[in-house]
Order: structure tokens, then C-alpha cells, then sequence
């Protein structure tokens, strides 16, 4: 590696777990992996630790990116600055009232959730926009100094501005923010900056969680870059955001929530390239870590996309109005600890054991089995294996872990083990379907993509309970999310309420093919700003489209037809794809919105030609099968030592450098000539 003509990409990717690296060198194709256990405390230094087995020179990198859940756990757990709303007289407390709806109607318990900014925090500026646009009451800049005084006595760390119908004229919002900027060193954001659409509670909840969580990214990334630069990196260095692409620094230092998914994501664009690679389009993915499994959809060759994501989930989250992949994530993960409830149910997560102190087995002082735990007991996993062989497990103590919990309920170690790998698999389960049959998606028509430390370990019974036949798993599935950072592209999204009525003729809507250029030229001019002139872009179109009447809307991709009839046919085919009917009703659009993708220079191709491996001797040994429901002899085989076209009948084993793949009976296992491996259920 020439570190004055540095050639070397590299991605982190921080679970809750375990932190992985994956590196290539563009110029020679040559791969690194690494892992390290995540340090809650300072998550820099697992990096730390990555990047000391990587042992290249920082000057090397050419590229560094990253996907961290900093921003997630910062909302769910409500740790970041003292944030104070500065919003529109009168509208304080949009941010409490909310919807005014009750989202979960049979819950006498129910109570709303508390907002993040209270009551004595949330301040009115004099100033109002009307619908169109125009100024009803121009922004009293001096009274805005006074506003801003009092946040300053409370002890405010961050700016949140929110003005009403800001989405439509943002001159007072941006007013406002230069004003704050100056007034003290406090974090500071105005809505129109990450949403130009309608919904004042949507926006205000959007623009609060940025500034919540601001000052704390700015710090984490302050101390990245600073370790990165002490190793000599001068290169590149992008994040991991929510919409699956990925954003300079500068813009995620700015608006941070971007990257509120940006863990779980890179698999998801790992897995469309790989897709591409081989000619699979339809794509069910499925990452299962340390501390969470999660699961995606990818059709025809793209993921969707939530344009209105809900921090915490509908029933008691936060609003967020940004892009976000479409990805179900679920507290059923490796580490995910296993409890009886007052009741005597036996319950999987979700609080999880984590990096530290881990599943039983690592001896570092939980005595609560965790589904590692199980799969080890069950001869799923070969303790003298785990992570390669580079960390020691004692297999004793997971039995010792279950032995105690299954005394409350009078089982077994091995009977305790298989129940909790058969409620781990159905809570699994349960996020394919939701993010695939609760979409009006048949699962039978795509091919799952295992990755993840323990995602190959379950992915074919829950590919059996689905109905699903083809399976893949990539090379190196435990880094697979790290790996996929690498080939995804910069991505800068944008939207705006653009409200019409689809006319009953005529060969355009008026207007709509102008409002989307204006969005498109406004992308390609940001793109330029962060990463210099580029030489191709790709734009993605999309409309917010409903019935005349309704209050939610459909997400609709528009092609080049932008014709009246061409709308009509598109929105009527995805309605009906998810919600079984169509109606006659007139139909209207509500926002556009535009994406803007550019790559950010050549990448090496995903797969990798499968050469013959070394002969290696197959072993065998007592493995439980969820299937048969009891022990089975398994073949135990290395993975690098496959042929390629060579077909395995399960039931039988496939150890990987960090991982295990099941083979059930009843399945089969081949090495494709792309370097991936294929199962594919018996007919």
C-alpha cells in the first residue's frame, strides 16, 4: 500500500456487539476483515482496535466510511443537549399535542410520550407566514433576542426553529438561525434545512431531534476525525445515512438525524449491488448481529423507503420526515438475553448482553443465557471456532446459564436451549413478514440474503417457515454490512409539498415536470457543493400521492411518462399491491420527492470468482434440529474448503471465518462461481 498514492478503502461499522471492519485495495482487488468488540464507552477505540489489525498506514486510505447507531441510541435513551424549540406565537405546543390521536385504542394504560424539548423550553417568536407564502406578521428580530436570552438563562445547549408553513417561505426560519448562530455557540437548526413539506407537528418533531442529538455527533465525529488524522488519513471520509447512501461530514455534522438508521443499512446496499452482480432483483434481506436482527425488501432492484419514519416505533415514537429504508429491526440478536416473565413465559430480548459482558459463555460475568448461548449448547456452534478460533468461550457456561433458568420452568439445559431458539426464530420471523406479506409482498417470490455474525445460523428455518426456496449467503456474512458501506453510492435527497389534482385528460400535469427539475437542479448544485463537479448523476422521482379525501399518501415512483393517464396507472398498481383495491375517486398529488445519486469514483465488484479451495477432510458431530426436533449427526465442512458447482445435502454445517451456516435436512448448499453460497430447498 502507497501512502502517496493511497488506494485503500475502508469501512466501520459499529453494532452492539462487535465493531467490523472491511477494506479493499482498488488497485490489486486485495481484502482485509477485522473485528473487535464494541466500547460503548468511547466507541472510537473499537476502530481503534480495528484499524491496529488492519495495520495499514492512515495516508493509505483513499476512502473511510462509516455507520455508527450513535444517533438512534442518543433518541432512545434520550441522551443529548438541553434543546430549546423557538417556534411561531402561539404553536408551542404543537410539539406536545401532536396528532391529537390515540395509537393505541384498546390500551386503557396508554399515555403519550413525553416530548423531547418541555414545556418551559419551547419559546414564540413574533412572526407568521401565511399558506401561500407571503408575510402575515414580519419576524420582530429584537423580540427574537429576547426569546433567545431567556433559552440562554435556562441553560440551552441546542436551537431547534420551527416556524409555521416555513416549508412553503423559509426566509424567517433562516433569519432566525443566523440571528441564533451568532447569538451564542450553541448547536442550532431551522426546519426547512431537513423538510420543505407541510405537517407543522412532523416537521417541529424533525427538527428538535437534530438538534437534540447535534452537539453530541459533532463531538463523536470531532474525536473520529482527530484519531483517523493521527494515523496520517487525509483522504475521503463519508457516513452511512439512513436513505442507504452515504454523506460527506460536513452535511452529517450539520443534520445528523441522516444517519438515525445508518447502521443497518450498509447490508441493504450491499445486498442490491450483490443482486445486480448476479442478475437477482427481488431480494429479502436479513442481518442478524450481536444485539438485533433486521430485515428489509428489495423489488425489481430497489429498497423502499419510508418518507415519514417514527423513532421508537408508531405507538409511542417520535416523528422523523426524512428518507429512511423501509427495515424492521428486531431485540432478538446473538447476545439478546433470554427471561421468564411473572407469569412463567419465556421471553428473547430485548435487552441484550452486548459487547460486554456478552453471552455466558465469554466467562465475563453474565449468568443469563442468551441465544448464543442455545446455539452453542445445541452444538449449533463450535466453541473452539468462535470468531476463527481468535476468542476463547467456555461452552460450560452456557450450559451452566440455561441449567438455571430452565430449573424455573423444569427443563433442561438442551430443552431450555431448543425453546429459545424456537422463539428467537418466530420473532424473526415475524419481521420478514412485516417488512414483506404486511407490505403486500409474497415472500415466495424473492431470494433471502443472510449475513450478519448469526444471520446464516437461522436464515433457512426462517426461510422454511416463509416459504421462501433460495437462499444466499455472501462471502465473509459476518463484515457483510461493513463490506456493503463501501460499494454504496453518495446519495442527497429532497422534497417538497407540491399540491394538485391529476386532471381526467391531457398529456401533462401543469407544472409538475418544472417543480421536478427545480428539485433536481437544487440536488445536482449540493452535490457539486460537497463533492465537486461530478460526471454522472442519477435521479430517483417519487410523488406523495392519495385519494381526494384521504389524510395519508402512497409513496409512487414516477418514470418519464408524466402524463395524466401514466400517474393514474401508477398509483392505482401500487395502491392496489398494498392495500388489495382500487377505487375510482379523484386522485391528487401531495409532495415530490428526488433523490440524487453519485458514485464516488470505481469500486471493486462485490463478489468474488470462487476459486477451488484446499481439500479439507469433513468432520461430523450432534447438532439439534429446530426442523426435526431433535439431534441429528451433521457434516461439519469449511467453507474455504467448497469446490465450486459441488452440491452439500444437509443436514450439515458450513463454519465461515466468523460465523456458521445451517444447512437443515431437507436443503442443499452449493458454492456459486460468484464466490457466494447458494441454498436452495428440495423440490
Amino acid at each position: 500500500m502507497n501512502a502517496s498514492n493511497p488506494t485503500l478503502r475502508v469501512a466501520v461499522d459499529i453494532g452492539g456487539t462487535f465493531t467490523d471492519l472491511a477494506a479493499v485495495d482498488t488497485a490489486t482487488g486485495k481484502r482485509w476483515f477485522a473485528k473487535a468488540s464494541t466500547t460503548p464507552d468511547d466507541p472510537t477505540r473499537g476502530i481503534g482496535h480495528c484499524l491496529d489489525r488492519l495495520a495499514a498506514p492512515g495516508a493509505s486510505f483513499e476512502l473511510f466510511v462509516h455507520g455508527t447507531t450513535l444517533v438512534i441510541n442518543a433518541c432512545l435513551e434520550k441522551d443529548g443537549a438541553r434543546t430549546a424549540l423557538v417556534t411561531t406565537e402561539g404553536f408551542r405546543d404543537v410539539l406536545e399535542i401532536g396528532r391529537g390521536n390515540r395509537t393505541e385504542s384498546f390500551n386503557y394504560l396508554f399515555r403519550r410520550h413525553e416530548p423531547f424539548v418541555t414545556r418551559e423550553f419551547r419559546l414564540e417568536a413574533r412572526e407568521r407566514m401565511r399558506a401561500d407564502g407571503t408575510v402575515a406578521v414580519p419576524l420582530d428580530e429584537q423580540h427574537l433576542l429576547t426569546v433567545l436570552e431567556a433559552a440562554k438563562k435556562k441553560g440551552a445547549q441546542a436551537i431547534a426553529i420551527c416556524f409555521l408553513h416555513a416549508y412553503r417561505n423559509p426566509e424567517h426560519e433562516r433569519r432566525a438561525a443566523e440571528i441564533a448562530s451568532k447569538y451564542s455557540d450553541w448547536f442550532v437548526t431551522a426546519s426547512h434545512e431537513l423538510s420543505r413539506e407541510y405537517r407543522e407537528y412532523e416537521r417541529t418533531s424533525t427538527a428538535v431531534l437534530n438538534a437534540f442529538v447535534g452537539p453530541k455527533v459533532s463531538r463523536y465525529l470531532g474525536t473520529l476525525e482527530a484519531l483517523l488524522a493521527r494515523r496520517g488519513f487525509r483522504g475521503r471520509f463519508f457516513l452511512m445515512e439512513s436513505n442507504g447512501g452515504v454523506a460527506d461530514a460536513p452535511t452529517v455534522k450539520r443534520l445528523p438525524v441522516l444517519l438515525m438508521e445508518s447502521g443497518p443499512v450498509g447490508g441493504i446496499a450491499g445486498s442490491m449491488k450483490l443482486g445486480e452482480r448476479i442478475e437477482r432483483r427481488n431480494l429479502l434481506t436479513f442481518d442478524m448481529g450481536g444485539t438485533t436482527a433486521k430485515a428489509a425488501l428489495v423489488q425489481d432492484g430497489a429498497v423502499s423507503f419510508d418518507s415519514l419514519y417514527y423513532v421508537g416505533g408508531f405507538e409511542h415514537g417520535y416523528p422523523l420526515q426524512t428518507s429512511v429504508v423501509d427495515v424492521v429491526e428486531v431485540g432478538a440478536g446473538g447476545g439478546s438475553i433470554a427471561w421468564i416473565d411473572e407469569l412463567g413465559s419465556l421471553h428473547i430480548g430485548p435487552k441484550s448482553a452486548g459487547a460486554h459482558p456478552g453471552p455466558a459463555a465469554y466467562g465475563l460475568g453474565n449468568e443469563q443465557p442468551t441465544v448464543t448461548d442455545a446455539n452453542i449448547q445445541l452444538g449449533r456452534l463450535d466453541p473452539s471456532r468462535f470468531l476463527g478460533g481468535e476468542m476463547m468461550i467456555d461452552a460450560s457456561l452456557s450450559r451452566r446459564a440455561l441449567e438455571k433458568l430452565g430449573a424455573k420452568l423444569g427443563y433442561d439445559a438442551r430443552q431450555m436451549a431448543a425453546g429459545i431458539i424456537q422463539i428467537a426464530n418466530v420473532t424473526m420471523s415475524g419481521a420478514l413478514r412485516r417488512v414483506s406479506i404486511e407490505r403486500g409482498k409474497d415472500p415466495r417470490d424473492f431470494t433471502l440474503v443472510a449475513y450478519g455474525g448469526n444471520g446464516p445460523l437461522h436464515a433457512a428455518e426462517l426461510a422454511e417457515e416463509l416459504g421462501i426456496s433460495t437462499l444466499l449467503v455472501p462471502r465473509m456474512p459476518a463484515h457483510f454490512s461493513a463490506f456493503g458501506m463501501l460499494l454504496a453510492d453518495a446519495r442527497y435527497d429532497a422534497s417538497q409539498t407540491w399540491t394538485t389534482e391529476l386532471p381526467d385528460s391531457g398529456e401533462r400535469v401543469e407544472g409538475l415536470a418544472a417543480a421536478l427539475g427545480v428539485l433536481q437542479e437544487g440536488l445536482a448544485n449540493s452535490v457539486s457543493a460537497h463533492l465537486g463537479p461530478q460526471a454522472w448523476l442519477r435521479f430517483e422521482n417519487y410523488a406523495e400521492m392519495r385519494y381526494r379525501g384521504q389524510d395519508q399518501t402512497v409513496k409512487v415512483r414516477l418514470g418519464e411518462d408524466l402524463s395524466p393517464a401514466a400517474l393514474r396507472r401508477a398509483y392505482d398498481a401500487t395502491y392496489l399491491e398494498r392495500y388489495g383495491h382500487v377505487s375510482p375517486i379523484r386522485v391528487q398529488i401531495v409532495s415530490l420527492r428526488v433523490s440524487c445519486q453519485a458514485p464516488l469514483g470505481a469500486k471493486h465488484d462485490l463478489a468474488e470468482d470462487a476459486a477451488p479451495g484446499a481439500a479439507r477432510a469433513s468432520t461430523s458431530r450432534e447438532v439439534w434440529s429446530a426442523k426435526a426436533g431433535r439431534f441429528l449427526r451433521f457434516e461439519v465442512h469449511e467453507r474455504e474448503g467448497m469446490k465450486p458447482g459441488a452440491a452439500l445435502a444437509g443436514p450439515c454445517l458450513i463454519d465461515d471465518h466468523a460465523t456458521t451456516t445451517n444447512v437443515p435436512e431437507g436443503w442443499s448448499a452449493r458454492l456459486l462461481p460468484a464466490g457466494l453460497i447458494e441454498l436452495t430447498r428440495d423440490a
